[in-house]
């Protein structure tokens, strides 16, 4: 199934990153993320990815507001714009004007590959980004993978031991 979104997806194609890695690719085109999770020795790549999806006419979702507040362990978030994270705050879910985005680019898609969760799904206050994507997408799903890094790992190129091990036929 990667193989295939990879060789020739169907178009419109869509991607949508949230958690860690949207807010890596977030820092990346110059958006201060505050304290949230993000790999800042990914930012090079991350630009690099965005270029390579612009020049093949990728639709490359990232969020336009965040859930956010000081920890995971807050008992609330406040709603803000990704140009408007305060320093002492993290990202820990994605927004309503981002589910909005996110849910119209869906209908128009026709081949997707999510790389979620959208945020800290596991606490309640920063769960509705995840739960709501995972909605709008279930009717959709052809395959699901739980195989997150080697699947990232096969996108960028990388020979996968147990896939070489398949013989072609």
């Amino acid at each position: 199934m990667l193989g295939s979104l990879l060789a020739e997806p169907a178009r419109p194609f869509l991607a949508i990153v949230g958690g860690g890695m949207a807010n890596t690719f977030l820092s990346a085109t110059a958006h201060e993320v505050g304290v949230s999770l993000r790999e800042a020795d990914k930012e090079e790549e991350a630009r690099r990815i965005l270029r390579r999806a612009k020049e093949r006419e990728i639709d490359f979702h990232l969020p336009s507001d965040a859930v956010c507040a000081p920890s995971p362990e807050s008992p609330a978030g406040r709603v803000r714009d990704v140009d408007h994270i305060p320093a002492d705050e993290a990202m820990l879910d994605v927004g309503p004007a981002t589910l909005e985005e996110y849910a119209a680019a869906i209908g128009r898609a026709r081949a997707i590959f999510w790389n979620g969760p959208m945020g800290v799904f596991e606490k309640a206050p920063f769960a509705a980004g995840t739960k709501r994507i995972a909605e709008l997408l279930a009717s959709k799903m052809t395959h699901v993978s739980t195989g997150g890094g080697a699947s990232l790992e096969l996108i960028e190129g990388k020979t996968l031991p147990g896939v070489a091990a398949i013989p072609d036929r």
